[in-house]
């Protein structure tokens, strides 16, 4: 996982001190969600489609990346550490691919999953797991924010369901 240097995330995918993002719980900045912050793990093997779609969430005032990976070993572990809500997950990846890593996890263990991939061919599996969309590299900004909304629905309705 993505966590070595001086990055704004320590080891166990907190915000280093004084790296607290403005619309954070913990600083509780203008438009906020003190009731429910996304936990978002970005899970892809290239370090520039992981820099674009930290780029497209960027803004998002529901969303907190809590950590970044760069296979999919890395991301069954940081899914186990992390309890991330929502996963945007690249399906072909090192060691193992997106598929993988939802077997591993479990699909009713799974987070909410966007796969974010360059190769359609696995759209049919994709949803087979049950994933909420299937977004095609390059990304485009409208479809990505339009499947980042029924992604966050989804996350949210899961929220309500546990919760009673």
């Amino acid at each position: 996982m993505n966590t070595a240097g001086g990055g704004p995330f320590n080891v166990g995918g907190h915000p280093r001190p004084g790296m607290i993002r403005p619309n954070s719980i913990a600083c509780g900045g203008a438009g906020s969600n003190l009731a429910h912050m996304i936990r978002l793990l970005v899970a892809d093997d290239e370090p520039l489609a992981r820099a674009r779609l930290r780029e497209l969430v960027a803004d998002d005032p529901e969303l907190e990346i809590v950590g970044e990976c760069g296979n999919g070993a890395d991301a069954v572990t940081a899914i186990g550490r992390l309890h991330p809500d929502l996963v945007l997950l690249d399906i072909h990846m090192p060691e193992l691919d997106g598929l993988e890593v939802v077997r591993r996890v479990g699909i009713d263990r799974m987070p909410v999953v966007v796969f974010v991939t360059a190769h359609e061919q696995y759209a049919v599996r994709a949803f087979d797991v049950r994933a909420v969309d299937y977004v095609l590299k390059p990304v485009d900004d409208e479809r990505f924010a339009e499947v980042l909304q029924r992604a966050k629905q989804q996350v949210h309705a899961r929220a309500r369901a546990r919760s009673g």
